[in-house]
C-alpha cells in the first residue's frame, strides 16, 4: 500500500471514529479528503506528492477555519461532505455520472448537509462524520459493489455508535453558536 492509498485511509478512520469528538479533524479531514479527490481529478497526470499536497492544504485551510470560524466552518464541511457522498451515491447507484450529474448531485448534497450541519450539531457531526469515514474506507479498501455497501453500512453504524457513545459520556466543548 502506497502513500496515496494509506493516507485517505488514516483520515477516514479518524473521520468514522472522532468526528465529532473534534469537530477541527472533521472540518479538516473533510477538506483532506475533499481536496483529495478534487486534486486527483484537475492533477491528472502529476506527480503523486503534489496530489497529496494539494489535499494536506485543503485540509490544513478546513482546520484553520474550523478554529476560527467555527459555525461557518462546519457548514461548509458539511456541504463539501454532502456533496461527496451524494456523488459517491449516485455514482454506485447510476454506474458512470455526466459532469452536469455529478455536479448537481455534488450541490444538492451540500446543500441539504450543510443545512443538518448547522441545525443539529453535534449529530450531523456524528452522521456526516462516520458516513464520510466509510464512505472513504469503503470505496478505497473494497471491490465489488456488493461488499463496498456492507462494508460502508457495518463501518457507518460502528463509527457512529462510538461516537454517540462518546458524546454521551463526555460532552466535548460547545462550539459557539453564533
Amino acid at each position: 500500500m502506497n502513500t496515496m492509498s494509506i493516507l485517505p485511509l488514516i483520515v477516514a478512520g479518524l473521520l468514522l471514529f472522532f468526528g465529532q469528538r473534534l469537530y477541527w479533524l472533521f472540518v479538516g479531514g473533510v477538506g483532506f479528503v475533499v481536496g483529495m479527490n478534487l486534486a486527483a481529478q484537475w492533477l491528472t497526470g502529476q506527480p503523486a506528492w503534489l496530489i497529496i499536497l494539494a489535499a494536506v492544504l485543503a485540509g490544513i485551510v478546513g482546520a484553520v477555519l474550523a478554529v476560527f470560524f467555527q459555525r461557518v466552518a462546519i457548514g461548509l464541511a458539511g456541504f463539501l461532505a454532502g456533496g461527496y457522498l451524494a456523488q459517491s451515491v449516485m455514482a454506485e447507484i447510476v454506474g458512470t455520472l455526466s459532469p452536469q450529474g455529478s455536479g448537481l448531485a455534488f450541490i444538492l448534497g451540500g446543500i441539504l448537509f450543510a443545512i443538518l450541519a448547522v441545525a443539529f450539531l453535534d449529530w450531523a457531526l456524528i452522521g456526516i462524520s462516520a458516513a464520510l469515514g466509510a464512505a472513504v474506507i469503503a470505496q478505497w479498501a473494497v471491490h465489488g459493489s456488493l461488499w463496498r455497501s456492507v462494508t460502508f453500512a457495518v463501518l457507518f453504524v460502528s463509527g457512529a455508535a462510538v461516537q454517540a457513545q462518546m458524546l454521551r459520556r463526555a460532552p466535548r466543548p460547545v462550539i459557539e453558536r453564533a
